[in-house]
């Protein structure tokens, strides 16, 4: 309920006690009949006044509640909506391998919104919101992270019948008139193990690495993978300290003229010397730092 309705509903709570003070009063002393309906007919109206405030409140309270786990623009589940629906799915029993995390997005969608406008956007969201809930089971939770980054939980499966799903899908995207979708996909077996937060973020990874090569409609999350993570989320919690403590060393590489064969500049380098990783290359840290914003 809005302050303006809060305020009319205190106002006619008040005015409801007035009235009910009066009528008891005008009933020990046997009052005229006619002011007796009068004011039984004001309390009536005042009562259904308060009862329609009630309403609304709880209207608006469960409205509040659907946009938290409903996204708007696709009626798909939002993040916490999709984390709160499969949550109890994920730690059902199942057999191992049945059951699955699909990240989605589609290629150089932001170029879309630029060239055809967001309206246009907006409207292919919405179209592949329809195409994921044709191709996949009644059963399958789907949601829009954001933007054009689609998660789905499908479960009772194989990956075989997963992969044939994403074809069918990507088909029916391409197959779509006057922009050609062009979708990518990432996949992650579930694991109990996990949090349905860990597993989302794994299937992202494998997104990533789909996104890399256009020849490729979808990644599966691997070993390798979940080693990279492991090592960049350990290269992040680490780096403060390092830096606190001087382990990132700089080597000044020098630069020759061919015409005199003198020195005449430098490049800088940096090694990142780990106390128990030993020496990590920048190709290891400086794509992170520069993700996480810790260098720019």
């Amino acid at each position: 309920m809005d302050s303006k309705h809060t305020f009319i509903a205190n106002i006619y709570s008040f005015f409801l006690c007035i009235i009910s003070f009066i009528l008891l009063i005008m009933l020990h002393y046997n009052t005229s009949s006619y002011l007796l309906i009068f004011l039984c007919s004001m309390l009536v109206i005042s009562g259904l006044f308060f009862l329609y405030c009630i309403c609304n409140n709880i209207r608006n309270a469960l409205s509040q509640n659907t946009s938290f786990i409903r996204d708007q623009l696709t009626q798909l589940y939002t993040l916490q909506g999709f984390m709160i629906k499969t949550d109890q799915k994920h730690h059902t029993s199942y057999s191992s391998g049945t059951a699955f995390y699909i990240a989605m997005d589609i290629k150089r969608f932001r170029m879309i919104n630029e060239r055809y406008g967001t309206d246009t956007g907006n409207a292919i969201l919405q179209k592949i919101s329809d195409i994921l809930k044709l191709c996949f089971p009644k059963h399958a939770v789907i949601g829009r992270l954001h933007s054009d980054i689609f998660i789905i939980y499908v479960s009772h499966t194989t990956k075989e019948k997963v992969i044939q799903k994403l074809i069918l899908a990507a088909t029916k995207m391409r197959s779509e008139k006057p922009l050609n979708m062009e979708p990518s996909f990432g996949i992650c077996a579930a694991d109990t193990l996990l949090s349905v937060k860990t597993e989302i973020h794994c299937a992202q990874t494998a997104l990533e690495e789909a996104k890399k090569n256009d020849s490729y409609l979808y990644k599966e999350f691997t070993d390798d993978m979940r080693k990279q993570i492991r090592l960049s989320m350990d290269i992040e919690q680490d780096m403060y300290y390092a830096l606190e403590h001087k382990q990132f060393n700089i080597y000044m590489q020098p630069k020759y003229s061919i015409i005199t064969g003198q020195i005449v500049g430098a490049e800088s380098l940096v090694r990142w010397v780990h106390p128990q990783k030993g020496l990590i290359y920048p190709d290891n840290f400086i794509p992170l730092f520069e993700h996480n914003g810790f260098i720019r």
